[in-house]
């Protein structure tokens, strides 16, 4: 790990194993959600929703859409590992 003048620090990912790997997934994940989550109105962006189902059915259906995109590269990253794409 590097440290550097303003605190803030970086992993090389290359030297982590599966378990170290995602860890540092989640940490990074609660590092951006907390980001987000400190960035906004909450009343501004209440009244942006306007309809609670309607907005949880599109961030399903976003979610749904990143999962399988993530599904679909990882088996590219798969197939380029046992060599099958060249």
């Amino acid at each position: 790990m590097r440290h550097f003048r303003d605190w803030k620090a970086s992993v090389d990912v290359a030297q982590l194993d599966g378990d170290g790997l995602k860890d540092y997934g989640k940490l990074c994940g609660w590092t951006l959600a907390k980001a987000h989550a400190r960035g906004g109105d909450r009343r501004a962006m209440a009244a942006h929703i306007d309809d609670p189902r309607r907005f949880a059915q599109g961030v399903l259906e976003q979610a749904i859409q990143h999962a399988d995109l993530a599904e679909h590269d990882h088996g590219l990253l798969v197939a380029a590992a046992a060599g099958v794409i060249q």
